[in-house]
C-alpha cells in the first residue's frame, strides 16, 4: 500500500513542462510570442480538464470538470502587466469523489470558504507576457487551508484505523499545495499553458530539441525531460501558429526521486523492485502570437506504471478554449 502511495505522490506532484525565457532573440526565420496587450483587453475562456484511470487495461474512473473564465488585463507598465483571471461559471463537475461536494454539509467551514473571493486570481506577468507570480496567492492559500483542514478531519472520523499511515503524507500534501508555487502549478495549471510560449522567439522551419525541467515539490528536485517543438502552421500575416510540444521525463532522474519518496515513507527494500513508470507529455497550441493570445489549447500527460503484475495508466488532459460570439469575433465579457 505504501509503495503505490508513493507512485502517486511522485505521479500527483510534478508540475507542467513550462519553457518560458525572459528575453527575445532576434532571427529572421523565427517568430516571437510577445504581449501586445492594453488596460481592458478581455477575453473569455472555457477550460475542461479530464482525468481518465487505467488498471490492466480495465477503465477504473473518468472524472471531468469544466468552467468558463476570463482573462483581463487591468494594469500596464512598461515592465508588467496584471491580469485578472476570473471564474464565471462551472458547466460540468464529473468526479468519482469531490472534495468541495463532500463538505456541503458542513455550514461553519463554508461561512469561513465565503470570506474569501476564490473565483479570482490577480497575477503579473513581465512586458513580454512571461508569467511571474500570483499576487493573491495568501488568501487563496487560507481557504485550501481551511478545506484541506476539514477533508483531514473527515478522512480521520471516517478511517481511524488507518488515518495514522497517511497522515504525515497528507499533511505533506497540505504545505505543499497550499504554498504559492503548488497555488500556481496545481490550483490553476491552465495559467502556466496560457503562457507557456510567450517570451520565446522560435524557428518555425524546424524541429527544436532541448533539455527541460520539471519541478518535483515534495522532495524539492528537479526532473529532466527530453522535449521537442514542432510547429505545424505558420501564418504570419495573422500572427497566427500551430505547434506541438512533446516531452519524455528522464527515466533515471524518474527513478531518482522514487528512490527519495520510498526512503521517506520507510518502504523496505523488497517491496521497491520491479517498479517501472513512464511519463509522457504531448501538448498542442493554436494560437496568435501577435498580440499573445491562445485560441486552443490541448494539455495531455500519460503515466504508467508497473507494479507486482499490476499495470496501471493514468491519463490528465486540459483544454483551453477561447470563446467566440454569434459574428465569429472573440468573446468579451465586460
Amino acid at each position: 500500500m505504501r509503495t503505490t502511495a508513493v507512485l502517486f505522490t511522485l505521479l500527483f506532484w510534478i508540475s507542467p513542462l513550462w519553457a518560458q525565457q525572459d528575453e527575445v532573440i532576434t532571427d529572421s526565420t523565427s517568430i516571437a510570442f510577445i504581449a501586445y496587450w492594453s488596460i481592458g483587453d478581455s477575453y473569455d475562456y472555457k477550460i475542461s480538464k479530464v482525468e481518465t484511470n487505467w488498471q490492466n487495461n480495465l477503465e477504473q474512473s473518468k472524472d471531468s470538470t469544466s468552467y468558463l473564465a476570463n482573462f483581463k488585463v487591468v494594469d500596464s507598465t512598461a515592465t508588467s502587466y496584471t491580469i485578472d483571471w476570473t471564474h464565471k461559471k462551472t458547466l460540468v463537475e464529473d468526479s468519482s469523489f469531490n472534495f468541495i461536494n463532500a463538505l456541503n454539509d458542513n455550514d461553519s467551514v463554508w461561512n469561513e470558504i465565503e470570506k474569501l473571493n476564490f473565483n479570482n486570481v490577480k497575477y503579473t506577468t513581465n512586458e513580454l507576457g512571461v508569467f511571474t507570480g500570483i499576487v493573491n496567492w495568501k488568501e487563496i492559500s487560507e481557504g485550501l487551508k481551511i478545506i484541506w483542514d476539514e477533508i483531514i478531519r473527515m478522512l480521520k472520523e471516517k478511517y481511524p484505523n488507518k488515518f495514522n499511515m497517511v497522515e504525515s503524507q497528507l499533511q505533506q500534501y497540505l504545505m505543499a499545495f497550499t504554498s504559492k508555487e503548488g497555488i500556481e502549478q496545481f490550483l490553476v495549471p491552465e495559467l502556466q499553458y496560457f503562457h507557456f510560449p510567450l517570451g520565446v522567439q522560435f524557428e518555425t522551419d524546424v524541429p527544436i530539441m532541448y533539455e527541460d525541467e520539471v519541478d518535483h515539490h515534495l522532495t524539492n528536485t528537479k526532473i529532466k525531460a527530453d522535449a521537442t517543438i514542432t510547429f505545424e502552421e505558420v501564418d504570419t500575416k495573422n500572427g497566427f501558429c500551430i505547434l506541438r510540444q512533446e516531452s519524455r521525463l528522464n527515466p533515471q532522474d524518474i527513478g531518482r526521486v522514487l528512490e527519495i519518496l520510498l526512503d521517506k515513507n520507510n518502504v523496505p527494500e523488497h517491496d521497491r523492485d520491479g517498479i517501472d513508470l513512464k511519463i509522457f507529455d504531448n501538448n498542442y497550441y493554436q494560437y496568435f502570437y501577435n498580440p499573445g493570445v491562445p485560441e486552443y489549447i490541448y494539455i495531455s500527460r500519460t503515466s504508467s506504471s508497473a507494479y507486482n503484475d499490476v499495470s496501471k495508466q493514468k491519463l490528465v488532459e486540459h483544454y483551453i478554449e477561447l470563446q467566440y460570439d454569434d459574428n465569429g469575433d472573440p468573446y468579451i465579457s465586460y
